[in-house]
């Protein structure tokens, strides 16, 4: 596909991101966007809807863990757990 064709689809790179970044993790089949090109995203929209998601899906209880009690005795140990988690 060459650029000019890809740019009837698609406003700019940050609209193509856009679709990527919506469309990464979702097992569904891609919904067909309501009009052509697909917009460009306002300003902040993907920087939020990425936090979202990484607070959603990045849960790190043995890490949530390690920071919130004293230091561990066998502290190599709860390193290891916190990386294996990871």
């Amino acid at each position: 596909m060459s650029k000019a064709t890809l740019y009837l689809y698609v406003e700019s790179k940050d609209a193509l991101l856009w679709l990527c970044l919506q469309h990464a993790d979702d097992p569904n089949q891609i919904k067909r966007p309501d009009a052509l090109p697909v917009p460009t995203p306002p300003l902040g929209q993907m920087v939020a809807y990425v936090e979202a998601r990484i607070t959603e899906l990045a849960k790190f209880p043995v890490l949530a863990e390690a920071l919130r009690k004293p230091p561990a005795d066998d502290i190599r140990q709860e390193l290891y757990a916190v990386l294996d988690e990871l």
